[in-house]
């Protein structure tokens, strides 16, 4: 099945990591250990970073998945950065009896210090 997904613009938007990246993983059996995502076309090894993107006076935090050799060397919590080829997905899963859960789920190319 084709995902869909929208570019997203970040114009105006500032983003500031709000936790390190840390390795992402596969959804996997309950009963099997955890393993590394890696992205399905070029085999990259991939990572989540939690950031909180700032615009017109909210604030609201993204988990973005990005390939771990974009992500700059020693990011840590309050660095200003720019997401790169930030996208956007909708999910959605069946929950316990009729309910549904929705949600967007975050990919970026890349992430750039902001100096």
């Amino acid at each position: 099945m084709a995902r869909a997904f929208a570019k997203v613009d970040t114009a105006g938007s500032m983003f500031m990591v709000a936790v390190t990246a840390v390795d992402k993983l596969k959804d996997t059996a309950k009963d099997m250990p955890p393993e590394r995502a890696f992205d399905r076309n070029s085999g990259e090894a991939l990572s989540v970073v939690n950031l909180v993107e700032m615009f017109e006076g909210r604030a609201q935090i993204l988990k973005i998945t990005v390939p771990a050799s974009q992500i700059p060397d020693k990011l840590a919590p309050g660095a200003v950065v720019r997401p790169v080829g930030l996208v956007a997905s909708p999910w959605g899963m069946k929950g316990m009896g009729d309910a549904v859960n929705v949600g967007l789920s975050y990919r970026a190319e890349g992430l750039e210090l902001v100096k």
